[in-house]
């Protein structure tokens, strides 16, 4: 017997079922489900004695693409196609290209943040400097509006709250970078997504049982996604911030956590592969991939050493204790030299056993970061004389620039587009070349390639070649006043000098040492501080700068 819904009472178990003839619902009555907006759920202080699980705090999966308007479809399409693979890294892939379009079509605050930053990245890729004329842009405001006031919604669970709001923080803080504002993605979006994933963590811990491993204390069961990568993504951009604000020191709590990462801390267990004349061809993009993840991972890995380890790298340039500083320096490194012969092993073997024609760009790729992780190192086993090694480091620079030239070739992206490359894959290199180079030539090579209209990761290149070129003219300027007082001669202008002059002639005390940046409210434009050697060790105020991008 089949009872009519509108004689069907109120079941039992807390819930309302809606009657026909009802005009009104029981909005009151806690558990009823039926007036509720999606994601929208009761403050779980109303009922102590059941608290809602994990799963409960997330809405079903529901296509939200056939509801939105052709505009917000076509900027999610672009994001899927050119942004989202374009942001990708060899350790952030699946979150770009895999999670984050999966939940973002249930998750309304999420859609709306990812049509933003596709709309924006399109609006900017224009070659132009006015990308706010474009209707993408346009777009692109109304949709980051409308993510702020779906994620501030009241009445939602706190934790679910949290873990949109991490990823919320990771797409605005891709968008202003687009934008240019550097201010705004590290004071706010960054600094906030990074405090809200330690809040999360803390809460974790607190309730797991001890000991906690690595892997369970970078999960947050919270989120219905894996929160890894953005984390790394999050806490990398962080270290910048703090290098940028401290002169180019590393701050402890952040580095810790970064080197639990894989972008950090991948290259500690790698070994090169054991390859011959047999081993079948369709291994080979599985060896080189794994290579590549070692050598970036180290290459991270000794940038934040030299961070680390600042205090004692400036102590080389004393008169007093240079040895053993230098020999305790070197004991440091070793784990990183380990890592750097090992891959250099596995690039000798894939040289001599493997078919690369048709894999030549991750060669090139792969060899361009190894160059690069040369130059970060204090000693080279493979040249453990210092004066040769030394008069092979220009080479080398030369070598990095006409690497990162064909790699960027053969990696351009269509006219009208802003180029986005898979991964941070040239902008260390050069910027690397560019402000530490050995001649004026390889340094205006790399400034020259470092300009070209590009975002790499959260970084644009033409801001290390505008950092780099301030750094070398305050050198040139000191050498020029040095030379003036020592001889009362006149020196040529920088601007007529031939390449190699300035560097073949700047002692180690006129070389910048220590570089802040301070971004303005402006896109693109930021306040360098300029500290050298000798500046440093007299007491010195250092030089500023305004630099524009």
């Amino acid at each position: 017997m089949t009872i009519p819904l509108e004689d069907n009472p109120d079941v039992g178990d807390g819930s309302c079922k809606p009657k026909r003839r009802r005009a009104f619902h029981k909005k009151s009555r806690q558990g009823c489900k039926t007036c509720k907006c999606e994601g929208y759920k009761d403050n779980p202080n109303t009922n102590k004695s059941t608290p809602p699980s994990t799963g409960s705090l997330i809405p079903p999966p529901k296509l939200l693409i056939p509801r939105k308007n052709p505009d917000e479809i076509r900027s999610y399409n672009y994001f899927l196609e050119v942004t989202g693979p374009a942001l990708s890294g060899l350790f952030d892939a699946d979150f770009w290209c895999r999670e984050l379009p999966k939940v973002c079509v249930a998750d309304p605050a999420l859609w709306h943040a990812v049509v933003a930053l596709g709309s924006v990245h399109e609006a900017c890729g224009y070659g132009d400097r006015t990308p706010e004329t474009k209707p993408q842009y346009t777009l692109c405001l109304q949709q980051y509006s409308a993510a702020i006031a779906t994620l501030n919604e009241p009445g939602s669970h706190r934790a679910a709250d949290r873990w949109r709001a991490v990823i919320a923080s990771t797409i605005f803080t891709c968008i202003c970078v687009i934008q240019g504002l550097y201010k705004q993605a590290l004071v706010i979006h960054t600094a906030a997504g990074c405090k809200l994933i330690r809040e999360m963590e803390i809460e974790e811990d607190a309730n797991r049982p001890q000991p906690i491993t690595r892997d369970q204390h970078d999960t947050i069961s919270a989120a219905p996604i894996n929160l890894r990568q953005v984390k790394d993504l999050l806490f990398d951009f962080e270290m910048l911030s703090h290098s940028f604000a401290s002169g180019g020191y590393s701050d402890d709590q952040n580095a810790a956590t970064l080197s639990r990462t894989d972008s950090f801390g991948y290259w500690r267990f790698y070994k090169s592969p054991e390859i011959s004349e047999a081993t079948s061809r369709h291994l080979t993009p599985g060896f080189l991939f794994r290579a590549r993840r070692a050598a970036e991972s180290l290459q991270n890995g000794l940038v934040m050493w030299w961070q680390e380890n600042r205090h004692e790298i400036h102590k080389l340039y004393g008169s007093e204790g240079v040895k053993e500083c230098y020999e305790k320096l070197l004991a440091r490194q070793a784990a990183h030299v380990r890592s750097y012969m090992e891959l250099q092993k596995a690039l000798r073997k894939f040289t001599t056993y493997l078919d690369l024609r048709d894999h030549a760009l991750e060669r090139s790729i792969l060899e361009l970061v190894q160059s690069t992780n040369s130059l970060y190192l204090l000693a080279d086993p493979a040249l453990p004389d210092p004066i040769s090694r030394r008069a092979k480091m220009p080479l080398i620079a030369d070598r990095i620039i006409d690497l990162s030239e064909k790699i960027l070739a053969s990696s351009s992206p269509s006219s009208g587009k802003l180029g986005l490359t898979p991964s941070t894959i040239t902008s260390g290199s050069l910027s690397l070349v560019a402000q530490t180079g050995f001649s004026l030539q390889s340094r205006k090579r790399a400034m020259e390639l470092l300009r070209r209209p590009r975002l790499e990761g959260f970084w644009e290149p033409a801001l290390s070649a505008s950092l780099a070129e301030a750094m070398w003219t305050r050198e040139a300027e000191l050498l020029d006043l040095w030379k003036q007082v020592e001889s009362g001669g006149e020196c040529i202008p920088i601007e007529e000098r031939p390449y190699g002059y300035v560097d073949e002639e700047t002692p180690l005390q006129f070389r910048v040492c220590s570089v802040k940046l301070d971004f303005l409210d402006k896109k693109r434009e930021a306040v360098v501080t300029l500290m050298t050697q000798m500046y440093e060790q007299n007491g010195i105020e250092p030089a500023q700068r305004t630099i524009t991008w």
